[in-house]
């Protein structure tokens, strides 16, 4: 059986292994978000001397973020990335999140990303960004974006297997006037 996060004590109780702790799972819903299972294949079983050697956690919950990483909700044996704190908010989901390494939840795959509608936001690693409008992600020009200042107003970075759930918008095309000077700029579908 290949080492994986999701472990069992000798006693039966499922955890969260990472980092040198153990987070215990309070619901049988939790341990299947997190992709475990209860039978042999999903989970990895430990003696009680194995088990100890973790520290003891808080609880898993569905919110699971690393320092200075991204945040990610967890359901349905996939992470979801949150784009922020109000996309959150009109999802719905609340609650306390647990910090653990950059690589925790790195076995699990992307699912569709937790954002909201009418805002900007970058891709992370690259100079390009979407905007997020009516569920769907529309490209920018990122020579418009940066021309018009979308970088700076974005509202979180999404990494690109995130952009890749979403549904891919047309490439945005349209004018911006400069509150500047007055000028007019149009995008369309080939840049500037």
């Amino acid at each position: 059986h290949a080492a994986g996060p999701i472990i069992r004590g000798q006693e039966g109780s499922i955890y969260f292994a990472d980092s040198g702790i153990r987070l215990p799972f309070a619901s049988c819903g939790l341990v299947s978000d997190y992709g475990g299972g209860f039978d042999p294949s999903g989970y990895v079983q430990l003696t009680a001397t194995q088990t100890a050697a973790f520290a003891l956690g808080p609880a898993v919950t569905p919110l699971m973020t690393s320092a200075g990483g991204p945040l990610f909700y967890v359901t349905g044996g996939k992470k979801h990335e949150v784009l922020d704190k109000v996309s959150l908010a009109q999802a719905g989901l609340t609650g306390s999140a647990n910090s653990l390494s950059a690589t925790a939840l790195s076995f699990l795959a992307f699912g569709a990303p937790v954002v909201r509608d009418n805002v900007y936001a970058m891709t992370a690693g690259s100079s390009t960004g979407v905007l997020l409008i009516g569920g769907s992600a529309s490209p920018i020009d990122p020579s418009a974006a940066s021309l018009v200042g979308l970088p700076q107003l974005a509202v979180g970075t999404l990494q690109p297997a995130s952009v890749a759930q979403l549904t891919a918008g047309t490439r945005f095309t349209g004018a911006f006037r400069s509150a500047a000077d007055s000028s007019v700029t149009v995008i369309s579908s080939n840049g500037l």
